[in-house]
């Protein structure tokens, strides 16, 4: 058999989801695909390789959605938005459960990411503050939106590494419901009236203390 750069990325990102970055490197990939390491290392020389190739994919896909994040013109948008990016990242959830690991291992990756994050905190607080006095009420200050970012920002880094250890019995859909919800909360107390009430069907979509089995 022969392999293909296309067929080896996706089958390293099936394998990095379900065996963890750790247990998989490059002579693993080529047993489960049947080559010989040789033929996957003609592409991807290292793991870092496959690694950033599987970065580039996912921020690739995922620039338009943030795009979309960036210029929601109302609360209700935005949190649709972020169940397509949880859905988009639940495709590589092994990048977002070892994104610390990578990071601190490459710094070159330490880098981009930390310049990919603060340009996304950034678009993000304007798209808050653009809803000011619309969508959020007219007294809502820099420090009530720097908050809420910082919860979009955590919740959106590091959902994926809580449903592994928390929710990894209950379908995904559910496990993004949950996550939306607490963005959801975290707007809320801002929010106008309007606002409220098209983030109501949100609000009471958290999960329970824990439904691992």
């Amino acid at each position: 058999m022969t392999g293909n750069r296309d067929t080896i990325l996706a089958r390293a990102r099936l394998l990095f989801n379900e065996l963890g970055l750790e247990s998989v490197g490059v002579r693993e990939l080529a047993r489960d695909l049947g080559l010989s390491p040789g033929n996957v290392s003609y592409h991807f020389p290292r793991k870092q390789d496959l690694v950033e190739a599987l970065m580039a994919e996912h921020g690739a896909r995922n620039a338009a959605i943030i795009e979309e994040l960036a210029r929601a013109p109302r609360v209700v948008d935005l949190m649709e938005t972020y169940r397509r990016i949880f859905e988009g990242q639940f495709e590589y959830r092994f990048l977002l459960r070892s994104i610390v690991q990578v990071v601190e291992q490459h710094p070159e990756l330490d880098a981009r990411y930390a310049a990919t994050d603060g340009e996304r905190r950034r678009a993000l607080a304007r798209a808050f503050t653009a809803m000011v006095g619309a969508e959020l009420r007219a007294d809502t200050d820099d420090a009530a939106i720097a908050r809420i970012v910082g919860t979009c920002t955590v919740v959106a880094r590091f959902w994926a590494s809580e449903m592994r250890l928390s929710f990894q019995a209950t379908p995904v859909e559910r496990v993004i419901d949950h996550y939306l919800a607490i963005i959801a909360h975290a707007i809320s107390p801002v929010a106008t009236g309007g606002t409220r009430r098209s983030l109501a069907p949100y609000l009471d979509l958290v999960l329970g203390p824990s439904t691992r089995s």
